[in-house]
This record gives C-alpha cells, sequence and structure tokens, in this order.
C-alpha cells in the first residue's frame, strides 16, 4: 500500500465514507478524460457511463453506492461542494 492509499483510508475512515466507492472513484476518475491539459467536464460524465459498463464484471455495487460512485464520477470537476459525505470525500481525494 502506498502512501496515497493510506491517505485515502484515513480521510474515508475520518469522515465515515464509504470506502469501496471512494477506491473505485480514485481509479475511475480521469479515465476517460481524452486530453491531459484540458478536461472537459464531459469527462466526468463518461467515466459515470464507463464505471456503470464495469458493474457486475469487475466489481459488486449495491445500487445506493453506484448512484454514490455515478454522482461523484459525474459532477466531479464541477465545482459542487454539498453532496453526500461519501461523494464530498470523492471530490476532495480527486483533486490530489
Amino acid at each position: 500500500m502506498n502512501l496515497d492509499q493510506i491517505l485515502v483510508r484515513l480521510l474515508a475512515g475520518m469522515e465515515s465514507a464509504n470506502l469501496s466507492v471512494v477506491e473505485l472513484f480514485c481509479m475511475l476518475h480521469d479515465t476517460q478524460r481524452r486530453n491531459e491539459r484540458r478536461a472537459p467536464p464531459s469527462h466526468g460524465r463518461r467515466a459515470a457511463r464507463y464505471a456503470k459498463s464495469l458493474r457486475g464484471v469487475w466489481f459488486d455495487l449495491s445500487d445506493k453506492e453506484m448512484e454514490l460512485l455515478t454522482e461523484a464520477l459525474k459532477y466531479h470537476s464541477d465545482g459542487y461542494t454539498e453532496a453526500d459525505i461519501t461523494v464530498q470525500v470523492c471530490w476532495d481525494v480527486g483533486i490530489a
């Protein structure tokens, strides 16, 4: 486990966030960027669709967990700050 993974786990634990959702967010949030210099907001929506296509194949989440992951992915670069605590933690770790 590297330092980033330890810090993600610590933050999720301190905030009582859903660790499975936060870890998946960390892996998926920028997978659909088409340009490393400029990432339009649409890359988050594409990442949410991609995550849905992987559900049941590479990971399993409850419907509620998938809803949280989808929300976090869709809006992670839109500047929002209010959401479920798990989504907020996703957004916080996604900026690192």
